[in-house]
């Protein structure tokens, strides 16, 4: 397993993350993706956020996405998602 990096919308593994997300089950909260493209297009707070996205075999089965507030020097984890299948206990 590897992990991505994702810096813009464009790259076709943000739609894959985006698809990923879409099919997993968040009760309630739900985030709208326009939120997602918001956060990693900001100029204000270009370092501020990360979109991560786990590889297996060339296909995104996971992703992670945090925000790092300066002025209080505090992270936090918006979202953890990963395929669950009997494999990944490896």
């Amino acid at each position: 397993m590897e992990f991505k990096l994702i810096k813009k919308t464009s790259d076709p593994l943000y739609e894959a993350a985006l698809n990923l997300y879409d099919n997993y089950q968040f009760g309630n909260v739900m985030q709208q993706h326009h939120v997602f493209k918001q956060s990693l297009e900001n100029k204000r707070t270009k370092n501020d956020y990360v979109f991560l996205v786990g590889l297996d075999n060339d296909k995104v089965v996971s992703l992670a996405t945090a925000h790092y507030e300066a002025t209080t020097n505090a992270a936090f984890i918006i979202y953890l998602v990963a395929v669950d299948t009997p494999e990944r206990e490896q």
